[in-house]
């Protein structure tokens, strides 16, 4: 069976499930910003097909969001492991864009590629750079859009497992 038809089969037994098969290849990126393009609910994240969200997940950073409406992202603790064990704590993006973005630059910390987004006309523009093949800097543009947008916030709590391999 090819993958399109495995997620058929699923798919009819779960309706929250949509198979969206591309006619080509995209690669990662692009592919992530062909669903978000598709978005049509208040929040959203990306989840990577092999990692791990503690069932809380989405409850415990909507809550963080409907709390502050002046915020567009909430990300938590990512815990890492497989080849690395490992947390990584998330780290708050407050104040002007301007500060947000270097703040970013400098530490580089926090996990906000695993946020949950508000969606607004910010994150309109919240997408990755559409550029020949994938690697992980195009995850940089994405952090950077995404803090020059608005307040990223910190949930302190080890929701989001992320698997290390080789």
């Amino acid at each position: 069976d090819d993958t399109a038809e495995v997620c058929r089969r699923i798919a009819a037994e779960d309706r929250r499930i949509d198979v969206i098969e591309q006619a080509q290849r995209l690669g990662w990126s692009q592919n992530a910003n062909a669903l978000l393009n598709l978005v049509d609910t208040e929040f959203y994240f990306i989840y990577f097909h092999d990692d791990i969200i503690e069932p809380t997940y989405a409850e415990r950073l909507r809550r963080a969001l409907r709390e502050r409406p002046d915020a567009l992202s909430a990300h938590c603790d990512l815990v890492e492991f497989g080849l690395v064990n490992e947390v990584k704590p998330a780290h708050e993006y407050t104040g002007p864009a301007f500060r947000r973005l270097i703040d970013f630059m400098m530490t580089q910390r926090g996990t906000t590629l695993r946020s949950m987004i508000r969606r607004n006309a910010a994150s309109n523009t919240i997408r990755f750079p559409k550029v020949y093949g994938d690697s992980h800097w195009v995850a940089y543009v994405f952090h950077m859009r995404l803090l020059a947008g608005g307040q990223a916030l910190a949930v302190h709590e080890p929701l989001y497992r992320r698997w290390q391999r080789k």
